[in-house]
């Protein structure tokens, strides 16, 4: 039990168990918060916006998803750490893809506008129709591209699971829970040799992964490796999944254009399609970064006593 700090705190913290269930830890956290309520009210807090902040924080915090399905609540905080994990790595890298997509989005903008001008007549030329097909066939040129990057490392990370999961194999390689990740390497590495050339190729494929090359994941051992690799084929998962959302939400925008008539629809037309995506896909990256943001103190939650600090 964390001893308290300062003046006016009035229960302490236990720090966190990874085997404790959701549902106590929730409560010891909302202990902390009716505790820091008092705090604010009696002056004993350094900033009490600062603390009414976190207040906030923590409130919306235990509004997120994972708390939001039943089936979570005989959970255990191990658990929840886990799925925190995966939610900010996916929260992330689906930022980043955003950023990118705009980034495109607004340069196709550009283009457009530097294509059609009314002082050299190149304006009458301008084709509705084709333009906003165009709009849509970029977008999907753009997702198309990105899938198979997210895919291959997918395919490469479930044979890594294969291997890990296969006891008999790990067994004939003598490999144990407290070996490092280099030690598989090596082994893995031996073994092959006995072997065509294609299972060379295969592992070197492998070995172009980060969880082979970084440093950090070759002193790790195999039971901590096994659930870093858990972690990230489930990030990827959740990535796929919401690309292959935006082709299929993409296509048949697309699709709809069939048969319609556009006599009457001009550039300013199109640009107004232009800002309304870069409206909406503004606003859900906003959204991602907010639970990004909250996730992460979510870890934080669970690993250290964040109220410490806030008092005298």
């Amino acid at each position: 039990m964390a001893e308290t700090k300062g003046v006016g705190r009035l229960l302490p913290y236990e720090q966190t168990d990874y085997e404790e269930k959701i549902t106590s830890f929730k409560q010891r956290v909302m202990e902390q918060v009716e505790v820091l309520k008092v705090g604010i009210k009696n002056g004993s807090v350094n900033d009490p916006k600062i603390s009414e902040r976190y207040i906030k924080k923590i409130e919306l915090f235990f509004l997120s998803p994972f708390f939001g399905v039943a089936e979570n609540f005989n959970k255990r905080v191990k658990d929840l750490k886990k799925y925190l994990k995966v939610a900010v790595a996916e929260e992330k890298e689906i930022q980043a893809i955003i950023e990118k997509w705009l980034l495109r989005k607004r340069n196709n903008k550009i283009l457009v506008a530097n294509s059609y001008s009314i002082k050299d007549d190149s304006y009458g030329n301008f084709f509705y129709k084709y333009e906003i097909e165009k709009f849509y066939d970029q977008d999907l040129e753009f997702l198309y591209g990105i899938l198979p990057t997210y895919k291959s490392e997918l395919i490469l990370l479930n044979k890594i699971k294969g291997l890990l999961a296969d006891k008999k194999f790990l067994e004939s390689l003598g490999a144990k829970n407290s070996w490092k990740v280099n030690t598989l390497k090596s082994a893995l590495s031996e073994w092959a040799l006995d072997f065509p050339f294609g299972v060379e190729f295969e592992l070197k494929e492998l070995y172009e992964l980060p969880f082979f090359k970084s440093k950090k994941y070759l002193d790790m051992d195999l039971r901590d490796f096994k659930e870093v690799i858990d972690n990230r084929t489930k990030t990827l998962e959740n990535i796929i999944k919401w690309i292959e959302t935006q082709i299929k939400e993409t296509s048949a925008a697309k699709n709809e254009l069939e048969g319609k008539q556009f006599y009457n629809n001009n550039i300013y037309d199109l640009f107004k399609v232009f800002d309304e995506f870069i409206e909406k896909y503004s606003g859900i990256k906003e959204v991602y970064r907010e639970l990004y943001s909250l996730h992460r103190f979510g870890q934080g939650l669970i690993e250290n006593d964040i109220f410490e600090t806030l008092y005298k």
